[in-house]
């Protein structure tokens, strides 16, 4: 048998037309222009930035280890992680691009003098240490900047016995 002749691409689109059955073509091409649809609306909600948490100001540094001195000689290492506490007004985002400069200034100030607790060598004098960090960290950020410098945690490379 022969019919007329039927270019092929006619073939398939009236197919697609005429095929109303589940399984159709129209049904999924209908179903993908509704979900890309949906999805084109909801992108906008989806990248608004979450609202975020009155939350102080600060920088975190990475472990330090400071040197415990022994007269002149270094007797051991005590690793410590340092948050500092910034001021309503001090520009967060610039002085974390600092916090190279900060573990430097800390090296720096804790390599002069020995801020273990003179009845633990395994432990910072806090209130020592956290005194000199602030006048060495004020010289990075200039003065008014930080509130105060809390040293979230502290370990000894050798404990004490």
């Amino acid at each position: 048998m022969r019919g007329l002749p039927v270019r092929r691409e006619a073939f398939f689109v009236q197919a697609a037309v005429t095929n109303r059955g589940h399984n159709s073509t129209m049904t999924h091409l209908r179903a993908a222009l509704i979900l890309s649809a949906l999805c084109f609306v909801a992108t906008p909600v989806l990248a608004e930035d979450p609202p975020k948490a009155d939350t102080d100001p600060s920088v975190q540094l990475a472990n330090i280890g400071i040197p415990v001195f022994t007269g002149r000689i270094v007797s051991n290492y005590i690793f410590v992680s340092i948050k500092i506490h910034l001021n309503a007004g001090a520009p967060e985002a610039k002085f974390r691009d600092k916090e190279p400069y900060f573990r430097d200034a800390a090296i720096h100030t804790a390599s002069k003098t020995s801020f273990a607790d003179p009845k633990h060598s395994d432990q910072l004098d806090a209130p020592r240490f956290q005194a000199a960090m602030m006048t060495a960290f004020a010289q990075i950020t200039g003065p008014g900047m930080i509130k105060s410098i809390e040293i979230v945690t502290q370990s000894a490379e050798h404990p004490a016995r």
